[in-house]
């Protein structure tokens, strides 16, 4: 029986099983992100894309994709990695946003642990994390051709590379982020 006919009769499973593949790798991207870092300090900035130009360039960890650029251009928050030490070329794994509904749930969370004293930019990792199960209202693409499928879709699977693999021998670095 061909793979697709395979997954047509059982979509069920076959979505189960995407879903999974993307939550364990957006865990081990969070892990890898936030992981390394002196005394467990999170970044206060994060890659972000802009549309317009097709350009990677650095922002508060706070804002929440999709956003407006000072210039008024379009911006989603880009996925970097490098291969090697930080010293590498860095290359977009992927680029995300969210859906009006997602961005409220982070912000929303961004104003609670702002109020408790706690670091903003925790919000995006732990409105991820609890979100295991229900609809997150977060869509991935790949830079070329940027198309947005929602991570519950299994074609998220297929967007979101394997990080463990790709640097093909060269030790995958995650936690390099843009200049203060």
């Amino acid at each position: 029986m061909a793979i697709r006919e395979w997954l047509n009769e059982h979509s069920s499973v076959s979505s189960s099983i995407a879903l999974l593949v993307v939550v364990a790798t957006l865990g081990y991207v969070s892990l890898r992100t936030f992981g390394g870092r002196a005394g467990g300090e999170l970044p206060q900035r994060h890659w972000f894309y802009n549309l317009n130009e097709k350009k990677l360039f650095g922002d508060a960890a706070t804002n929440v994709a999709p956003f407006k650029t000072a210039d008024g251009h379009d911006a989603v928050k880009a996925v970097v990695y490098h291969c090697g030490s930080c010293s590498e070329p860095q290359n977009i794994a992927y680029l995300e946003k969210y859906t009006t509904k997602g961005k409220q749930r982070i912000k929303k969370k961004q104003q609670e642990l702002k109020a408790d004293g706690e670091d903003p930019s925790m919000a995006y990792m732990m409105v991820n994390q609890m979100g295991m199960g229900q609809p997150l209202g977060q869509y991935v693409s790949r830079v070329e051709p940027v198309r947005w499928v929602n991570t519950a879709n299994p074609q998220a699977a297929i967007i979101i590379p394997d990080l463990s693999t790709i640097c093909s021998g060269k030790k995958l670095v995650m936690n390099c982020f843009p200049s203060e």
